[in-house]
């Protein structure tokens, strides 16, 4: 089971967790592969836009980002819109593969309720 962990506070992303495996043989699983790409390219856009705003940690099977309380601006607003999308597409991900994928989200309503 992948699990995704998304923390919002105030309408700010504050945290990405992904962790876990799809269970099937490496490299021979599709929705491992989906979450792995979704949540990379999120962190590559994070990178892109604000490396010094950001911790993070990437291991087999695990992916952590937190975003530090210094962002403001646009630095805030492009990482809310790449994290929206981040989090819409893993949604998606967890809908279509439901004993594979669970998504958690706290702190802000809207998100949770977001349909794919």
């Amino acid at each position: 089971m992948i699990e995704v962990n998304i923390e919002v506070r105030d309408k700010d992303f504050k945290s990405l967790s992904v962790k876990g495996h799809g269970g099937n043989l490496k490299g021979k699983d599709i929705v491992c592969a989906a979450v792995s790409a979704v949540a990379q390219t999120a962190l590559g856009g994070l990178l892109h836009y604000g490396q010094r705003h950001i911790e993070w940690k990437m291991e087999s099977g695990t992916l952590l980002i937190r975003i530090k309380e210094d962002v403001t601006g646009e630095v805030r607003k492009s990482f809310n819109a790449i994290l929206t999308a981040t989090t819409i597409a893993l949604k998606q991900i967890a809908e279509e593969y439901p004993s594979k994928v669970k998504v958690l989200i706290t702190g802000n309503k809207s998100l949770r309720s977001t349909q794919s």
